[in-house]
């Protein structure tokens, strides 16, 4: 009866210790105090207003594709009157907003559900671009340096340099931004690494 107690115990700490050495825990912190440090001074626009033009522009586009758009089909018929403006920005970004805010509608109104994608997805995207940062930093020089890198993301620069991340961003700048990083950070293992090399080149691609 004790093992069956235990052991369950058991492989949650290992589970637990090993995500606190591959700095996730870390990493998911430090995402989780921008965020709340942004909502609590200016989160609530979010409910007010769709955030800066390329934001509301990328919502349309989004819920055009949910109601039945192409996916190469970026006419958008609200803008450009008397002819419509057709988009240059790609369907990569459109479709997992697209996914999520359809996903969370399942449960809660159509309304909610892009509220809760607004405030969701730029964090999805910030988690990575941390991760990326902090665990280089731990490679290069220690678990310290992974502190600092952490304690960094998260100093008095912070309000601007993680603008794009922030909830409310839809548009595409901070996937660019993560994927250009990333890379940038990857590539110099890329060198000697063929799969390593691949993932960079894929994430310039996307970017």
């Amino acid at each position: 009866m004790a093992y069956l107690v235990t052991m369950p115990l058991g492989v949650t700490a290992a589970n637990w210790q090993r995500l606190v050495r591959s700095r996730l825990v870390l990493c998911v912190l430090v995402v989780a105090v921008a965020a709340i440090r942004f909502l609590s001074t200016s989160g609530g626009n979010i409910f007010a207003s769709l955030g800066d033009t390329d934001d509301a522009t990328r919502l349309v586009q989004v819920r055009l594709l949910m109601e039945g758009a192409g996916w190469f089909d970026l006419r958008l018929a609200q803008f450009g009157a008397p002819d419509s403006l057709y988009s240059h920005w790609s369907r990569l970004i459109d479709l997992p907003q697209a996914i999520m805010i359809g996903a969370i509608a399942m449960f809660v109104g159509t309304h909610t559900a892009e509220t809760a994608t607004r405030i969701i997805w730029p964090l999805l995207v910030l988690l990575p671009l941390v991760y990326l940062v902090v665990r280089e930093a731990d490679r290069q020089a220690g678990g310290w340096a992974a502190l600092i890198a952490a304690a960094m993301i998260l100093g008095s620069g912070t309000p601007f340099a993680l603008y794009q991340f922030m909830p409310g961003r839809l548009d595409h700048h901070n996937v660019q931004i993560l994927c250009t990083a990333g890379a940038l950070i990857l590539l110099p293992r890329a060198m000697w690494s063929p799969a390593q090399a691949s993932f960079v080149g894929f994430m310039l691609g996307i970017g």
